[in-house]
């Protein structure tokens, strides 16, 4: 039996330059396989040839072969046909398409990504990773600042997942790069981009060494260049086009699986549009399986947030460590290594930050109802203790000259001023700058105070001595010559 078929490596199609010639013995190979065979696929009903009884002839990719999808606003699953631009009208015409990528927000291999009465809005991007076949994995971000993992395929809602945090705003974009080794998320409103390490050729590696066929290593082989190899094979493969079978069965009488109705249809267009594969079979037992196995640690963050907030950069113990925010993460970048600590504790955008004089030791606030103040080891961005005392948000930070007592104020009407024992992250003395007073820096001296700055506004503060609780702090404003006239101050 002889079957034509699109060649299984994906390469640079040319659609206007396709030879008219090639597509003749197309054609005539086509109905020579038909006439020879239309009597045996009446004996064999319905029945599907196997791919030992194949002999497949290598052709290049025809136009006809590439379908595209693509989703809109309004919710709706198109498909289309390259060659000349047409939709498809029949979502189960392509329901057995193998797809080279799968960054739609909907179809039928997605459609458990969604909560129960979400909207088709709040997921943003989603990504297939290239080596699926070997370890299933779909990224998905969201308009609520989450990175998840799924198993791919997602068909359940509810299903089980990885979720990673740091972006401070909804993700716009994920993308997995050509091997699997990294996964690049782009932030929204926060202005970042994420590079997060992955271990799914780690977890390739894994399985492999699992298999019972699994031969040993030879004395002249070393681990590095098996990796490499094996590695590449992997890479390949997750870019091969599967390979096209002609079904002798027909397919006239094939059994959908309902997908909600018209009704449903009206409040997700996308439903009417998927369809499940033919060979597909419903899972038993728990159908909403596990987490993937594949897991995901940030790597880099690029982006510095420095376009609406001052109190937002310092250096570690050594001028060489410099420690910065952006989005919800906290960061210490080594500048000679190019190495980045990273602390994910905030659950919103970080405004402010402070080094303790010490340099090992990191304080960063951030906007919200309850806002964090979190505590962060330099060296390995461990959090040492979250203190959570204001309201709306931090907008500035210091360490005390000696480092014991750390001050914070407050984005709430009246800028409330708080000072905290570092070790107990008890609040030992309170005050208030001003109602509607914009604070635009803080500094400490070596004599027990500090001057809060800002619009129209300086004053100098005494802070606690030792644990003892004090209550309202003194304080004075300064006063300017009567030559001067009451000023902005924006440094200290």
């Amino acid at each position: 039996v002889i079957i034509t078929r699109s060649k299984l490596t994906i390469q640079q199609i040319h659609l206007k330059d396709l030879a008219e010639k090639e597509e003749e013995i197309l054609r005539k190979e086509r109905e020579e396989y038909t006439n020879n065979n239309i009597n045996e696929n009446k004996k064999q009903k319905k029945q599907k040839i196997t791919l030992d009884d194949i002999e497949y002839i290598e052709q290049d990719l025809t136009p006809d072969d590439i379908v595209l999808q693509s989703t809109c606003g309004g919710d709706e699953l198109l498909f289309w046909r390259v060659e000349n631009g047409e939709q498809i009208q029949s979502p189960s015409t392509v329901k057995d398409t193998w797809w080279a990528t799968y960054t739609c927000t909907f179809g039928w291999p997605v459609q458990g990504i969604f909560e129960p009465f979400a909207d088709g809005g709040d997921i943003n991007a989603v990504a297939r990773s290239h080596t699926y076949e070997k370890v299933p994995c779909l990224a998905v971000v969201d308009d609520f600042k989450n990175v998840k993992l799924y198993d791919y395929p997602c068909l359940y809602t509810g299903a089980v997942d990885k979720c990673y945090k740091g972006h401070a705003g909804f993700v716009s974009n994920v993308k997995f790069n050509h091997d699997d080794t990294f996964l690049i998320t782009a932030g929204g409103d926060d202005k970042c981009i994420f590079v997060w390490n992955t271990d799914i050729l780690e977890e390739i590696r894994r399985r492999s060494a699992l298999m019972p066929n699994n031969n040993t290593l030879s004395n002249d082989e070393s681990d590095d260049d098996i990796d490499c190899n094996h590695n590449k094979e992997e890479i390949e493969d997750s870019f091969k086009v599967p390979k096209k079978t002609i079904e002798t069965s027909s397919s006239s009488n094939v059994q959908l699986i309902a997908t909600g109705g018209d009704e449903f249809a009206a409040v997700k267009p996308w439903k009417s549009a998927i369809r499940p594969p033919t060979d597909w079979k419903e899972p038993s037992g728990d159908i909403l399986g596990s987490a993937p196995d594949a897991s995901l640690e940030l790597k880099f963050v690029y982006g510095y947030r420095g376009w609406d907030c001052r109190n937002n950069i310092g250096f570690g113990d050594n001028p060489f460590n410099i420690i910065y925010h952006i989005a919800g993460v906290g960061i210490m970048y080594n500048s000679t290594t190019h190495v980045q600590v990273h602390n994910v504790e905030h659950d919103d955008d970080i405004l402010c930050l402070a080094v303790h004089p010490d340099g090992h030791l990191v304080a960063t606030g951030e906007i919200g109802k309850t806002p964090k103040i979190v505590l962060w080891d330099a060296s390995t961005g461990t959090t040492v203790k979250v203190i959570q005392y204001h309201k709306k948000g931090v907008s500035n930070l210091a360490f005390s000259h000696d480092g014991k007592l750390l001050i914070s104020i407050g984005m709430d009407p009246e800028r409330i001023v708080a000072i905290h024992n570092v070790t107990t992250g008890n609040c030992v003395g309170t005050g208030k700058v001003g109602k509607g007073i914009n604070v635009f820096g803080l500094a400490t001296g070596c004599n027990n105070t500090f001057v809060t700055i800002g619009k129209r506004h300086i004053k100098f503060w005494n802070l606690p001595v030792g644990n003892v609780v004090t209550g309202e702090l003194p304080s004075k404003s300064g006063i300017y010559n009567k030559s001067i006239k009451e000023r902005t101050v924006i440094c200290a």
